[in-house]
């Protein structure tokens, strides 16, 4: 089946990826998007392009579907293309799993998924042992494994972003270590319940296969208890407790790490070609790492920067006395929710905005929340079902751009330390993502501080 020719269906950052490592390996492939005359294709013009009209005609070759997995599986067209090709599935991640040669950490979860793979990162970087970092938010496994097949081996392994839609399109192998993050509702208008994402998350914590080495399962006790229906996983379970913090995210990372360097080092211990000078004190690293405890590593976190549109602090004090967090990836009321504890007990203004997710639970204001400021055409939706303010006055803008003058008075009247943009829906209502809405938001304020001094 490996070589049977692929009709690659959306032709986004996966798809192309998926388009391109396909035809370093000789595999025929025909390309279709629902945007198909709109899209600048570049060197993939020469391939086959699917005509919608054909879809009668048999095609000459058999053909494994490849969906993108922003792709939902009611959707009409994916529906023809699937019967066109008789049912035949593949996922780009399982694609690119196939020709990544080095170990797997997996990460999945509603929040902190991104986090965590960059503090773990950032773990392996301090002791100069390289991991590289692929999956949802990241460069796709399609393109790492081109890159793999390229270049010479530098990462000794892969830290594995997931999302609950590239799990469902996945078979997926059995990975060395999996990390589960907070789960909660979130994309249930394309699972249709929270059981049915729980279960697509907890598919990562079983085994399809034997190996000599055991795998792990690294999760919190929040988890542990959504999953209490499922069936139990047959791996080595660490167990953090759930504390909605960044405290939360830091253990999940530590043990991450410590139990990841322990699979990596016997990866490698007896194999002979990664032998030399370098590579055996790396080999002795991995061992010191793998003997250490979350509390010895906790430390290595102290410098580290978090990410762009994530708790991003965007205004040092000699700028400006108030701060100003931009956390404008946080889609879901979950994320927001997070982002306003992490404040606390600062005098805060809440700054919401986007498309809320259908089936999100209310959101709770706490009282360090002074003042609530709702951005765009969804902000009756957003106020009238989704918040539970405690008195908190609240005030609707049409755009990013026109927060200044609110602000300002907002700011000078009620004593604010902090203005807090963790938008808590979809940013799709204004912008292409939630990049542009941060960027977007960073220059308002900058701006705003400017015009302040």
């Amino acid at each position: 089946m490996k070589s049977d020719p692929l009709l690659i269906y959306g032709l986004g950052i996966s798809g192309r990826s998926a388009a391109q490592l396909a035809i370093s390996l000789n595999i025929p492939i025909t390309l279709y998007d629902d945007r198909i005359s709109n899209l600048d294709l570049g060197e993939l013009s020469k391939y086959p392009i699917l005509n919608p009209l054909s879809l009668a005609t048999q095609h000459p070759q058999p053909l494994v579907f490849m969906p993108s997995p922003g792709i939902a599986e009611t959707h009409k067209t994916y529906q023809k293309l699937y019967k066109y090709c008789h049912y035949r599935l593949r996922s780009e991640v399982d694609f690119g799993l196939q020709h990544i040669p080095i170990p797997i950490l997996a990460v999945s979860g509603t929040n902190g998924k991104t986090t965590c793979c960059a503090m773990i990162k950032h773990l392996f970087a301090q002791h100069h042992i390289a991991v590289t970092i692929a999956g949802n938010s990241q460069i796709p496994t399609t393109e790492l494994a081109q890159k793999l097949k390229t270049t010479p081996l530098s990462a000794l392994g892969c830290v594995l972003e997931l999302s609950s839609y590239q799990i469902s399109a996945s078979v997926l192998t059995d990975f060395d270590v999996t990390i589960l993050t907070h789960i909660d509702c979130d994309h249930l208008h394309r699972h249709g319940s929270m059981d049915e994402y729980v279960k697509i998350k907890w598919r990562l914590s079983k085994e399809t296969s034997s190996r000599s080495q055991p795998r792990h399962l690294i999760t919190t006790s929040h988890v542990c208890d959504l999953t209490a229906k499922q069936p139990r996983s047959p791996r080595q379970l660490t167990i953090v407790p759930s504390s909605g913090c960044i405290k939360e995210l830091k253990y999940l990372a530590c043990h991450g790490t410590i139990t990841f360097a322990h699979q990596l080092y016997h990866h490698y211990h007896s194999d002979d070609v990664y032998s030399c000078e370098k590579n055996d004190q790396q080999k002795h690293t991995l061992y010191q790492l793998a003997h250490s405890t979350a509390e010895e590593l906790m430390n290595g976190l102290d410098n580290f920067s978090g990410l762009e549109h994530r708790m991003e602090r965007i205004t040092p004090p000699h700028i400006h006395p108030c701060l100003f967090i931009n956390d404008s990836k946080s889609t879901n009321l979950s994320a927001t929710a997070y982002a306003i504890r992490a404040v606390s007990p600062s005098a805060s203004v809440l700054i919401l905005a986007g498309i809320p997710k259908q089936h999100s639970h209310t959101l709770n204001i706490p009282r360090h929340i002074k003042w609530i400021i709702v951005i765009g055409t969804h902000a009756q939706t957003i106020i009238t079902t989704l918040i539970r303010p405690h008195q908190q006055p609240v005030t609707v803008i049409d755009h990013v751009r026109t927060l200044g003058p609110p602000l300002t008075q907002i700011i000078t009247d009620h004593h604010i330390e902090c203005v807090l943009f963790s938008p808590g829906g979809s940013s799709t209502d204004q912008y292409n993502n939630f990049a542009d809405r941060g960027d977007d938001f960073k220059k308002t304020i900058e701006n705003f501080c400017i015009q302040s001094a």
